[in-house]
């Protein structure tokens, strides 16, 4: 407890690279990357294998680009053949924070994997692609929740949402809780700022303060929406200057927002 770990890339207390298993953790300590990819339980994900199951942290975490409560991110790309990374039912409660406002979150930074069940407590600060539990996503996000408000109602503040600053993946039935306010400048969503994947909602709640392109569910929408079932509903408080909508700010020449499931409530 009150230790402090510092290293250059991909930073955490229990491993810095993970591609097993790693479980019943509590992190204590306060984390920084001088560059890239810190975490407050594992710094990185590879070789497209690695999981993280009832793990906490209530150390700080810091980082050039990409900082997170859980793990800092997930290798992806041609290396990588298949996406077996998992985060399951983690909490986050330090406060996480990059020096150039890239990539904050309350799980993962950006990531390719699953994350089920995951709740973030902490304040996540960010100007740019920052969310409450991924940066960015192009995994599966199901279940779980953002405690916490984030943001700063300027211009600066971008691509920023209640679960994922951008989400290139899918999002089911995660959302902010009740009384948390969402706040930034362009592109700012109670979901997603920035969505070209799918969300699934079946309640979406809370505030969502933005200048342009600010939604209920996602501030920018070129990907799909979709009420989870019958009685699904957006209930939530949105204001801005312009392109503010209930659902999404703008809904693009790709976007499709089913409206049969979802009850808005603006």
């Amino acid at each position: 407890k009150d230790n402090h770990i510092t290293g250059y890339n991909y930073v955490g207390t229990v491993a810095s690279l993970n591609m097993g298993l790693i479980q019943n953790c509590t992190n204590y300590a306060d984390v920084t990357a001088t560059n890239f990819s810190a975490g407050g339980i594992c710094g990185l994900m590879v070789n497209g294998t690695g999981t993280v199951k009832n793990c906490k942290n209530t150390g700080n975490v810091k980082a050039m680009t990409y900082a997170s409560g859980i793990c800092g991110g997930s290798q992806s790309g041609s290396s990588v053949t298949s996406y077996g990374y998992l985060i399951k039912n983690c909490s986050n409660s330090g406060d996480i924070s990059t020096t150039n406002g890239l990539g904050s979150a309350g799980i993962a930074g950006s990531y390719s994997g699953a994350v089920k069940d995951c709740t973030n407590y902490g304040i996540v600060q960010h100007p740019v692609a920052a969310g409450g539990l991924a940066g960015v996503n192009d995994g599966t996000i199901s279940g779980g929740s953002m405690q916490n408000s984030m943001g700063s109602q300027q211009e600066n503040y971008r691509y920023l949402g209640g679960i994922a600053g951008i989400n290139n993946g899918s999002i089911t039935n995660a959302a902010p809780a009740a009384g948390v306010t969402i706040r930034g400048g362009t592109n700012i969503g109670g979901a997603a700022g920035y969505n070209t994947g799918t969300i699934r909602l079946t309640e979406a709640a809370g505030r969502v303060e933005g200048i342009t392109a600010v939604g209920g569910v996602a501030g920018y929408n070129v990907g799909t929406i979709v009420g989870n079932g019958v009685g699904s509903k957006a209930a939530v408080q949105v204001s801005g200057t312009s392109q503010v909508g209930g659902i999404a700010g703008v809904n693009g020449t790709t976007g499709r927002i089913s409206t049969r499931s979802i009850d808005e409530k603006i």
